[in-house]
């Protein structure tokens, strides 16, 4: 494998007709990082953390999308900068842009955030305490999808950007 080609070439940006992004229907491998880029754009505006507290038969949830924290707007910008660089096939810049996504979506996945119910303001600390005592329910759904299909969207540049050609016929 040549690892040259994950070197993005700059210069060819400066180049680059802006007005004219190609979205390769003909190309599945391309079209698949492409939906992925694009769902992980979608998934920084979900909840990355959320709390749901049962007591005596009430239930109070809380939640924090990705885009509240700095890892998610950076995950934002980069997902954003993946989905450039399928539109504009440079597939290096899209690849590595894909990788810190996938980075900054593990952070997500195990971070917890402070939050706000009913007014009273709940420190990520005092959340970690009670989730070791069973008293509250974590989730990190928005953070896993990001995940995911960041990790997709690499895979795909990866072959895109070195590439390696895999048949993939869905039709």
């Amino acid at each position: 494998m040549d690892f040259t080609k994950l070197n993005p070439d700059f210069n060819a940006l400066g180049r680059l007709d802006y007005s004219k992004p190609v979205i390769d229907t003909k190309n599945t491998i391309a079209l698949i990082a492409l939906v992925a880029a694009v769902l992980s754009v979608v998934f920084v505006f979900l909840p990355w953390f959320s709390v749901k507290v049962s007591m005596f038969g009430q239930s109070e949830s809380a939640s924090r999308l990705g885009i509240t924290t700095w890892y998610g707007i950076i995950g934002l910008i980069m997902a954003l900068t993946a989905v450039a660089g399928v539109l504009y096939k440079q597939y290096a810049l899209a690849f590595w842009a894909a990788v810190i996504c996938v980075v900054l979506g593990f952070i997500g996945w195990l971070s917890y955030a402070s939050l706000t119910m009913d007014g009273r303001t709940a420190t990520a600390d005092d959340i970690k305490l009670a989730a070791n005592f069973g008293a509250v329910t974590i989730g990190h759904l928005g953070a896993i999808l990001f995940f995911f299909s960041s990790a997709i969207a690499a895979v795909c540049s990866l072959l895109m950007a070195t590439g390696r050609k895999i048949d993939v016929n869905l039709r």
